[in-house]
């Protein structure tokens, strides 16, 4: 396998750690107390053997026989809570930065270029959120953790071990580039496991995600097989990594067993010849060897500190590239309380990355102040693209938006949004109260909803009569997603926010393709009720729910093809007539197909 580098920014990451670090060097204090009393026990067991021998030669050496054990029992406490504190210390430690690192990424997303959600699946960006930063955080500061205690730990052994026995000290300190070798030769093998692991579960996220969404498609067209096979491919590449990590992990271990057993046998060989030479006693040679057995656990402690690190620090990369991201820019400067609505594109043009044609191409229109004009055209005509050029969560290639004759990058990006209310096809509804919903206030946002502002949203959404009929009428709490409304409902509720909002610029995508005619035409009544004074601009499917737009632009490859209203454009029997003979040949197809089946 190909040696694999990584790096992540260690001053970054200790900038963070910054606002913590009392509780770590809390840590750092136990550690070393803890460090300090390792010795104290192998120097106990050789003082008790010693005296012990010494009585049965000679029984005038007198030795207190409670002295030692009492001594024992009160390092094994002492020990016992320095090392408590220390865990407790760290994790108030390590948790108080995964929280601040998890505020502060879920911020930069929620400011962050709209691009990021073209580019990135929500899968990721959850992982990262939730699962990346425990690891980061856990493993790099558990494995600073265990290095400093467990190393401060095999300082003070081997300080005493050379203080008992310098010779066998140095034998025993020849096993120390051997196991150097071992963790070089497993690092480079299990970062590219670890990185390999990470996409997969970036995989295996996504496929559960898409399949919970996705679910009455999956059910309707039988896929729950292939889907099942999707998924078990991804696990299966997950459960061999892990294996192929455990088993790069694991062989450290053994390895270093081996080399530190020959060390240890050496070291006993020359021990027993120095003890029958009479320059070693039985408690200094017991001694020696409780210590050097006690050095064992903590090699191994620290042979196990490097794949930690590897895990945070490939964590901690995929962190701060999202951290990284590129955040909207907002650099204008203009605010108004309400703007007139007045709307001009000046040969706007929008390509996006990697396609052949631009998706709008040097289109130039005016939009009088309360005017409604409504867009048409087959998909991929570009409506989509232009509306949402407005609010700016796309940016033109070329060309000028303005409004009210200001420039959309002059406004602030605030000011410019607080103009406008936009319902799409796909409503989102958040898991809280209908009236929370309407009105996009949560609790402590320091916020009052007008209660009565919300509920005339509601009747003028022909929603109020059902909502006042849920078990906690405008405090019933939704659920995911809406989950117990219908899809005319949940559209209506989107209506809802608009009316709620009040905004001199209504954006209307799609916003009754979900609506029974019943609904449709209601809802219609009160979005003519809506538009008057306001300036609405209408992304239609439907184009008999664009009868009564001012204006109607046909749209075709980013071009206007045609302009004017619904009349004048049916009478010029052009390409919008041609859109709507087929609308009305496909809606009265199914009919005729009923029909025939009966």
């Amino acid at each position: 396998m190909p040696t694999v580098k990584f790096s992540f920014d260690v001053k970054r990451f200790l900038r963070d750690l910054k606002p913590h670090q009392s509780g770590l060097w809390i840590a750092f204090a136990c550690s070393v107390v803890s460090a300090a009393i390792e010795p104290i026990i192998p120097a106990l067991m050789a003082k008790l053997l010693d005296h012990s021998v010494a009585s049965s030669v000679a029984p005038d050496v007198q030795y207190p026989a409670w002295a030692v054990p009492l001594i024992i029992v009160g390092v094994f406490s002492l020990r016992a809570f320095v090392n408590y504190a220390s865990s407790y210390v760290m994790t108030r430690s390590t948790q108080s930065m995964v929280e601040d690192i998890r505020n502060r990424l879920f911020g930069r997303i929620l400011y962050s270029d709209p691009s990021l959600f073209e580019r990135q699946p929500a899968s990721m960006l959850i992982n990262t959120i939730s699962l990346e930063t425990m690891n980061a955080v856990n493993s790099l500061v558990n494995s600073v953790q265990t290095f400093v205690k467990e190393g401060l730990s095999l300082v003070a052994l081997v300080g005493f071990l050379f203080w008992l026995n310098w010779q066998l000290t140095l034998v025993a300190m020849c096993v120390l580039p051997v196991v150097a070798v071992i963790v070089r030769f497993t690092r480079d093998r299990l970062f590219a496991i670890m990185r390999a692991s990470q996409v997969g579960m970036d995989q295996m996220t996504y496929a559960v995600e898409e399949n919970v969404l996705a679910y009455r498609v999956v059910r309707l067209y039988g896929t729950q097989r292939s889907q099942d096979g999707r998924f078990h491919k991804v696990n299966h590449f997950l459960r061999n990594a892990a294996i192929k990590m455990n088993a790069a992990g694991a062989l450290v271990t053994p390895l270093t067993q081996v080399a530190t057993s020959v060390a240890v046998a050496v070291i006993v060989t020359m021990a027993l010849r120095q003890s029958s030479d009479g320059n070693l006693t039985v408690g200094g040679f017991a001694a020696y060897i409780t210590t050097m057995l006690m050095t064992v656990p903590r090699a191994k402690s620290l042979s196990d500190v490097w794949p930690g690190i590897q895990r945070g620090a490939i964590a901690l990369q995929r962190i701060y590239a999202l951290m990284d991201e590129k955040q909207e820019e907002d650099k204008g400067t203009h605010t108004a309380e309400r703007a007139r609505g007045e709307i001009r594109f000046e040969h706007v043009s929008k390509r996006y990355p990697n396609t052949d044609r631009p998706a709008v191409d040097d289109l130039s229109l005016e939009i009088r102040a309360g005017e409604t004009v409504a867009f048409v055209g087959h998909s991929g005509s570009g409506k989509t693209t232009l509306v949402n050029m407005l609010p700016r969560f796309l940016e033109p290639t070329e060309g000028v938006i303005r409004l009210d004759g200001v420039p959309l990058g002059d406004w602030t990006l605030d000011s410019l949004r607080a103009q406008m209310s936009m319902v799409n096809q796909d409503v989102v509804l958040f898991n809280d109260t209908v009236a929370a919903n309407v009105a996009l206030v949560q609790e402590g946002d320091g916020i009052e909803v007008d209660m009565e502002r919300v509920r005339h949203a509601l009747r003028m959404a022909h929603l109020l009569h059902f909502v006042e009929g849920l078990p906690d009428g405008l405090d019933t709490r939704m659920g995911h997603n809406g989950q117990t409304f219908s899809g005319g409902q949940r559209q209506r509720m989107a209506i809802a926010r608009a009316l709620y909002r009040d905004t001199p610029v209504l954006i209307l995508d799609e916003a009754t393709s979900a609506l029974d005619a019943e609904s449709e035409r209601l809802v219609q009544d009160a979005l003519r009720n809506l538009t008057t004074g306001r300036t609405t601009i209408v992304v239609a499917h439907r184009l008999s729910t664009i009868q009564h737009a001012d204006r109607i632009v046909v749209m075709d490859q980013g071009h206007i093809i045609e302009m004017g209203n619904y009349a004048e454009l049916m009478a010029r029997d052009g390409a919008f007539a041609r859109l709507v003979a087929a609308q009305m040949a496909m809606d009265v197809q199914p009919e005729v197909v009923a029909t025939t089946a009966a």
